[in-house]
């Protein structure tokens, strides 16, 4: 039983099970500081996830959620933020804003489709490192991505043009100062492709 851990646990791995919930048992631990329900059946973050102030890492990647509680704001020491390979049709913009101590956030492979918000709303963020939020739907036309502080992984949605020197289907890592590579004349310019892929065998870029 959980309830006996209340004060003294700080570290809870429930990974790669079948839960399909969290219990309240659970978000009774107030002085947890990272959480993993990595690899499971999740549907849903309940709302009382707020509760855990303490939390400094959440991973909930490989589950079936599609969306997530507002209250996600109120973890504001949270550092990293792991939710790669759901179903996520979009993020908690304004709760995502009161995360000023995220340094990594991984949300490639779901279904994510505001670009110009999530990248406007996550550029304010003052620790942010690395973000990936390739494989998703968001639309990047239009948005300037030059001058963003962190490293930014967003390939595998609708790319931008390679012609104005920012980021494209092709260059799928922000670590380039934006540099377009070019030598000197126009047609030196070559495209470049980087890839990584994830323990779960999915883009991170």
């Amino acid at each position: 039983q959980l309830s006996i851990f209340v004060q003294s646990m700080r570290l809870l791995d429930l990974a790669h099970n079948k839960i399909a919930h969290m219990g309240e048992e659970l978000l009774a631990l107030k002085n947890l500081r990272d959480l993993s329900f990595a690899g499971n059946r999740l549907q849903e973050v309940p709302a009382a996830i707020g509760g855990l102030k303490g939390l400094q890492q959440l991973w909930l990647h490989g589950n079936l959620l599609e969306e997530l509680p507002e209250e996600l704001g109120l973890l504001e020491n949270l550092a990293i933020l792991e939710l790669h390979h759901n179903r996520l049709r979009s993020l908690p913009l304004s709760a995502l804003a009161r995360l000023h101590k995220l340094n990594w956030l991984f949300a490639h492979g779901n279904q994510l489709a505001d670009g110009p918000g999530l990248i406007r709303t996550l550029s304010k963020l003052p620790r942010l490192k690395i973000c990936g939020l390739g494989a998703n739907r968001l639309d990047l036309s239009g948005v300037d991505l030059r001058g963003l502080r962190a490293s930014y992984g967003l390939g595998w949605n609708l790319g931008l043009n390679p012609a104005e020197g920012v980021l494209s289907e092709q260059l799928t890592t922000t670590d380039l100062s934006w540099d377009r590579m070019s030598g000197g004349a126009e047609e030196e310019l070559q495209d470049t492709l980087v890839v990584t892929f994830s323990a779960q065998g999915g883009p991170v870029a």
